[in-house]
């Protein structure tokens, strides 16, 4: 096969990288025909033809080994560009994702906000039940339950049975709760604390736990009176006879900070 033959065949490859292949292969043989050729006659005086041939396979060896290189070259910028260009659009992905997602906890939780303001007591001590880290269990058809639900507040953490399952508010929910709940527990305790009242004073004597006494004997009509009065810290069960006191829930916890003392659970009054 002639030199013109191999240069025919070269050029006759249609593809994009066989084409770079065969470009990279002629200027390999360009380059040797032109600096190694002669150089070969100066050894090879009478072997044109054999020096020609020797420096052309020199010359398509060197541009195929160039073309190899510089392929890969090519081929690792593709794939690490590729990667790059991945990575943005996945980053972009989840900061999209993230925005819809905080945009969507943003109007929720101001709907709450609205409806929060509207509730009753009883709504909302149910809705605190559901801030407890495990959850509560509420049976399914609790009215304060199927409004939560409806807005997509709550989320059922387990099912007990067909009419009953542990349910919890979410949690940017559960923050607003809380905080309500601690700047109502801390105005009752600070409005407690200043307050003025007979029954008070003997709750603050026997609720200590270095106080053996856990009963005391009260007027009937007096103590409804004056309990009355009282912020929502106590639980008051009471019959014709006597009554057993009780905190509220988590008030306990904060009457002892605010006076510096352990408090019993409960005690009781007789009536007389």
């Amino acid at each position: 096969m002639s030199l013109e033959q191999i240069f025919k065949v070269i050029f006759e490859i249609t593809t994009v990288r066989r084409s770079f292949a065969g470009l990279t292969m002629v200027c390999g043989v360009a380059l040797s025909l032109h600096y190694v050729d002669p150089a070969l006659r100066v050894f090879i005086p009478n072997a044109t033809e054999m020096s020609s041939l020797l420096s052309f396979l020199g010359g398509s060896f060197a541009g195929y080994l160039s073309y190899s290189a510089l392929l890969k070259i090519y081929l690792f910028t593709l794939n690490r560009n590729k990667k790059r260009r991945e990575e943005t659009l996945e980053r972009l992905r989840v900061s999209n994702e993230k925005e819809q997602k905080a945009l969507k906890i943003r109007d929720s939780l101001s709907r709450f906000k609205s409806t929060y303001t509207h509730l009753n007591e009883l709504e909302i001590d149910t809705i605190r039940l559901l801030t407890e880290i495990d959850g509560h269990a509420l049976s399914n058809d609790n009215y304060t339950l199927r409004q939560l639900s409806r807005n997509q507040w709550i989320w059922r953490v387990s099912e007990l049975s067909s009419t009953r399952g542990i349910y919890k508010v979410h949690g940017y929910i559960a923050k607003y709760v809380i905080e309500q709940w601690d700047n109502e527990i801390k105005t009752n305790v600070d409005n407690f604390y200043e307050f003025e009242n007979p029954l008070k004073d003997i709750l603050l004597r026997l609720f200590p736990k270095e106080n053996e006494i856990k009963n005391f004997e009260y007027k009937f009509y007096p103590f409804h009176e004056d309990k009355y009065n009282f912020p929502k810290i106590f639980i008051f069960k009471t019959d014709r006879n006597g009554a057993t006191i009780e905190f509220e829930h988590r008030y306990k916890e904060a009457l002892e900070e605010k006076y510096s003392q352990t408090f019993s659970d409960s005690l009781s009054v007789k009536f007389t």
